[in-house]
């Protein structure tokens, strides 16, 4: 398991401040939020986590690099 506290600004409707990779990969919202790979908050569903970047699709294909 990696655990990465960073903050980021992007194209989200949220803001990023955990990211957990590993068989529970899941991210942290500054709000509090814990998303899992296939969760959907916002028209936004988190499809995937890995070392490099978080990928989210739905209303728009949005890629973090971390």
């Amino acid at each position: 398991m990696f655990d990465n506290v960073a903050s980021t600004r992007s194209a989200l409707p949220f803001v990023v401040v955990q990211i957990m990779t590993g068989p529970h990969a899941h991210l942290v919202t500054a709000d509090g939020r814990r998303i899992y790979v296939g969760d959907e908050v916002d028209g936004l569903r988190l499809t995937r986590i890995d070392n490099q970047r978080l990928q989210f699709d739905g209303n728009r294909h949005i890629e973090v690099n971390w």
